[in-house]
């Protein structure tokens, strides 16, 4: 939850003045003659790095603690922790309010995607569409096609009389897979694949020769197996 976010930053920034505020209280008891620090418990330390880190001001006798090195060392390294502890926080937040992953999980795709013969041609298709009332701008849809594919290895002496049903035909078999890229009609690739996700939108693959899905000419005769699965891609910014 985004409270319990902002609680461990509160507590991490607490615990950073504390570590800081110990080495303060030392300073200002091992070294208080000669760099002037005008603190001597550590309650008066705890604020020094209080102010140290919200940068608000000091009220030391002395803001340059009697040209003490010590002193020096430990505000440099008590700033740049504060510097990196913002910056993390920052990113932290950032993240966190913007939620990118609620976002994507407003976008829909159908579970099933259909094959259709039209005019003679075959398309793949299925939808998509947008939940939330503010729609995205400038919404891209990419298509992917991951196939398994597995390349047998005949035995020798079953090279003559291969029977593809038969299990002794084969000693060995490799199995590899390709992602590769899909076409899309509709909406076209040459207008860059823009949707406007106001209604459902149609996404169209024909399925030609060009395209990863298209059944190799011998595929009744071939003796690989083949398996496809397809993935799909959607990039969008608001």
């Amino acid at each position: 939850p985004t409270y319990r976010t902002f609680l461990i930053i509160a507590i991490c920034y607490v615990i950073l003045i504390f570590i800081f505020s110990i080495l303060w209280f030392f300073i200002g008891l091992s070294l208080h003659d000669q760099c002037n620090m005008g603190f001597s418990n550590f309650h008066q330390a705890f604020m020094f790095s209080l102010e140290t880190m919200a940068t608000i001001g000091y009220g030391t006798k002395d803001v340059f603690f009697g040209d003490c090195y010590m002193p020096t060392i430990v505000l440099t390294l008590q700033v740049c922790s504060k510097l990196a502890a913002d910056g993390t926080a920052i990113g932290i937040i950032y993240s966190r309010l913007s939620r990118p992953s609620s976002r994507a999980s407003t976008i829909l795709f159908t579970n099933n995607s259909v094959i259709r013969r039209i005019r003679g041609k075959l398309y793949l298709m299925f939808q998509v569409c947008e939940l939330r009332k503010h729609q995205l701008l400038e919404a891209h849809i990419r298509l992917y096609a991951v196939r398994s594919e597995t390349d047998p290895f005949i035995s020798d002496n079953h090279s003559d009389d291969f029977d593809p049903r038969s299990p002794d035909s084969f000693i060995d078999s490799s199995t590899y897979f390709q992602i590769l890229p899909l076409r899309i009609t509709h909406p076209s690739d040459e207008r860059g694949s823009m949707l406007l996700l106001c209604l459902p939108q149609v996404i169209v693959h024909e399925i030609d020769e060009l395209s990863p899905l298209m059944p190799p000419k011998n595929w009744k005769s071939n003796k690989s197996g083949e398996s496809f699965s397809i993935n799909n891609d959607i990039n969008f910014s608001n």
